[in-house]
Formats: structure tokens, sequence, C-alpha cells
């Protein structure tokens, strides 16, 4: 269960303000859809190249325990997900 921790978090994480966002009365969180996945994307590849530039330096890295296992260029899947979901 510890290789799905980080997956559950941002899982978990995104899904409550999810939930509301289709809310219509009180909080509906997003109304813009389109706006919203263009600034992620934006401001998400940003930081992307930044945490792949520094895992490649070494200066950081991921704990495989708590990891599904897959990547792309050396970032676990969750660390992609995490750049989609919790702005959100």
């Amino acid at each position: 269960m510890d290789h799905y921790l980080y997956l559950i978090l941002n899982i978990l994480s995104f899904s409550v303000p999810f939930v509301y966002s289709f809310e219509r009365k009180r909080l509906h969180f997003i109304q813009y859809w389109k706006s919203y996945f263009l600034a992620i994307a934006l401001v998400g590849l940003v930081f992307i190249i930044w945490d792949i530039y520094f895992t490649n330096l070494g200066v950081w890295g991921f704990n495989d325990a708590y990891l599904v296992g897959w990547r792309l260029f050396q970032l676990p899947i969750e660390e992609w997900l995490f750049f989609l979901l919790i702005p959100y």
C-alpha cells in the first residue's frame, strides 16, 4: 500500500475541490476550465523543467517506497500529477 501513498495524497487533495466545482449555488470553484488548463500548463511547465533539471543534478530525488514506479524524464508520474491536481 505504501507504493500508492503519493498517488493517493494527490487524488484526495484534488477530489474535494473537484466535486465542489460542479456545485453551482455556493462553492463554484472553477467556471472557466479552458483558462484553468492553460494557466496550469504554463506554470506547470516551468516547474516540471525545474524538477527535471534538479533531479538530474541529484539535488533532490524521490523515495521509490512511496511511488508506483512509472517515470517520465526521471520524474515519477505522481510528481507530474502533482502539478496538475494540487493547483486545482
